[in-house]
């Protein structure tokens, strides 16, 4: 089946009308004393690989020419995300989306006008959170950069067509959303832009991540910048190189000879996790994660990142995709590439692992887009998005107005 975002999300589970205008009441009162403040208060790349000691304070005119510093290099980085509860601890969620360092200065600003950031993800249809409250749990990332761990810059949800209050639809009845961080520590300022994309169910069912959705998040972010149509599975999956073995501690094979088969799961006969970082022993031989293929006597071994990828960055065969966005007068051209690499083909220490596996396949299939994103026009005669040429005092009055209009007509 081939799904794209604008049209991607429909659930028969969520919530009964009446506690949609229940919770947007709800969301309507924690949102006035905001509101109110805001009242007052205006305003195809090569193979790349570097080693640990090569890429000591990294400056920004060293950027690789993927357009990003690898996370797990410097400042222990990772490439999923750190959450204060899991079940079991430790667990994250992967970065699966980069916007390149290469794109154009204007798109790396995180801001709405001259046609920054948050303007861009406008044209992919992507809102900031429902009259700027967020419901969620705040995540954190360390991208490798000297910064360390640092909380979230913002969350990002689909907003169905409505760029004004359908983040608020999203917020309640599930759909796409991504949290994102910017790379610009001192030892690797690279300015790129890392996004965690999944999508997720209705709040009545607690937000959880539905089946293959960290794949499927990424690909409709992708589908909404260039058009391109995506089947589930992503078949370019099948390319990705990642050894079928993978985790983010340290793996053991006990007794290789006594495995009969293995399945690409979060689950595998005869392996003892720990948690302890280090090498991992893995099977030289491809294995399909929707099949159980015959193990293979391992004949190396080799060190994998702390996010289950081999650390070699590589462009994937045909994972290029090219198209054009707009919005307020500004048009933008997106190329998507697929990369593996960053993370392993796997679900070890992915949040939501046994709700997000699908038929057998792992949390993650081991690709992420890098997205290299081009301001190809902009408005006549004006720098400045018309959004945000607004008084912030008339875009919050105009947001609360429609909201109460919203619960005094349709609320019982």
């Amino acid at each position: 089946m081939k799904t794209r975002l604008s049209r991607h999300f429909s659930s028969s589970s969520s919530p009964a009308p009446s506690n949609h205008l229940r919770l947007a009441r709800a969301l309507a009162i924690i949102a006035l004393p905001s509101v109110s403040a805001s009242l007052s208060f205006s305003s195809s790349p090569p193979f790349i690989h570097y080693s640990r000691s090569e890429t000591h304070a990294l400056q920004r005119r060293d950027i690789p020419e993927y357009g990003f510093y690898d996370p797990h290099l410097l400042d222990n980085g990772h490439m999923l995300t750190e959450i204060p509860v899991t079940y079991p601890m430790g667990l994250g969620e992967p970065l699966n989306v980069i916007i390149s360092a290469r794109s154009d200065p204007a798109v790396l600003q995180d801001r709405e006008d001259q046609g920054g950031l948050r303007n861009y993800f406008l044209s992919l249809q992507f809102s900031g959170e429902c009259l700027g409250q967020s419901l969620g749990t705040e995540q954190a990332a360390n991208l490798g950069d000297g910064n360390g761990s640092r909380n979230e810059t913002a969350v990002m949800r689909h907003n169905y067509g409505d760029p004004y209050l359908g983040s608020c639809k999203e917020t309640i009845e599930g759909g796409n959303h991504f949290r994102y961080w910017t790379q610009n520590g001192k030892d690797a300022n690279s300015g790129a832009i890392f996004m965690a994309a999944s999508v997720e169910l209705p709040i009545a069912q607690g937000h959880d991540i539905i089946r293959n959705g960290y794949n499927l998040a990424r690909d409709w972010i992708v589908a909404n910048a260039t058009h391109a149509n995506f089947a589930d599975p992503n078949p370019l999956s099948v390319y990705t190189p990642d050894p079928a073995v993978v985790s983010a501690s340290s793996v053991s094979i006990e007794s290789v000879s006594s495995i009969q088969a293995i399945q690409a799961t979060s689950t595998l006969t005869n392996v003892t996790v720990t948690d302890s970082l280090g090498a991992v022993m893995v099977m030289t031989s491809t294995i399909t994660p929707t099949l159980t293929t015959p193990a293979a006597t391992p004949t190396q071994s080799i060190t994998l990142n702390r996010s289950g990828g081999t650390g070699e960055i590589r462009a994937v065969n045909g994972g290029i995709f090219v198209g054009n966005t707009a919005y307020n007068g500004w048009t933008y051209e997106t190329t998507a590439i697929y990369m593996t690499g960053l993370l392993g083909n796997s679900s070890v220490g992915v949040n939501h692992p046994v709700t997000v596996e699908e038929d057998g396949r792992p949390a993650m299939d081991g690709l992420v887009a890098v997205l290299t994103v081009k301001v190809v026009g902009q408005p006549e005669g004006t720098s400045d998005s018309v959004l945000s040429s607004m008084p912030s005092t008339i875009a919050s009055t105009t947001c609360l107005v429609l909201l109460i209009s919203c619960l005094v007509h349709l609320c019982p």
